[in-house]
């Protein structure tokens, strides 16, 4: 569902695509929802 926030997580590099809002995102250093996000090939999160 993605409202908590509680499973935020910082991606350092990769691309990630929102499933709530279909949302993709390249950008480096970023924080990312991983309950509701998936992997576009490799990415790298800073657990």
């Amino acid at each position: 569902m993605g409202i908590c926030h509680t499973c935020t997580r910082r991606k350092t590099s990769g691309t990630v695509r929102n499933l709530v809002t279909g949302a993709v995102s390249t950008a480096p250093d970023e924080d990312v929802q991983i309950c509701v996000s998936v992997p576009v090939g490799d990415v790298d999160l800073a657990l």
